[in-house]
């Protein structure tokens, strides 16, 4: 197990911050209002977008040659959790269930997940 947390040390460390952001007492999106339409939609996926980026280059890292078979894995792996995420805010008195940030959690990923594979490891390798 040890050596499991070692090989993806980031993607934890970034999974329990996202945990922790999810379930801690915030105030209320009204008292919040920046005047940003479906702020906390914009988070959900920039927060899994981060979460998705990092899994894949670690996995990069493990598997570099094989690492594109696992995509569609990890994009499932990170959706998941968002869902987990969002059935335990459906038990916080504080926090609120919402079908639409689980949407944003999936897409968030894959735009990490597919965006870091076209965008960084596609054209590096095109490059050599």
């Amino acid at each position: 197990m040890r050596d499991l947390f070692l090989l993806f040390k980031f993607s934890v460390i970034w999974a329990l911050l996202i945990l922790i952001a999810c379930t801690c007492r915030v105030q209320t999106d009204s008292d919040i209002d920046l005047g940003i339409p479906f702020l906390d939609k914009i988070v959900h996926f920039g927060m899994y977008l981060i979460l998705g980026a990092i899994v894949t280059c670690e996995f990069k890292r493990i598997t570099p040659k094989y690492f594109h078979k696992y995509l569609f894995k990890i994009l499932i792996i990170c959706t998941v959790y968002g869902i987990i995420i969002e059935v335990v805010q459906y038990f916080l008195p504080w926090r609120g269930f919402e079908f639409a940030d689980m949407i944003a959690d999936g897409l968030g990923a894959a735009a990490g997940i597919y965006g870091i594979k076209y965008l960084v490891f596609d054209k590096i390798m095109d490059r050599k």
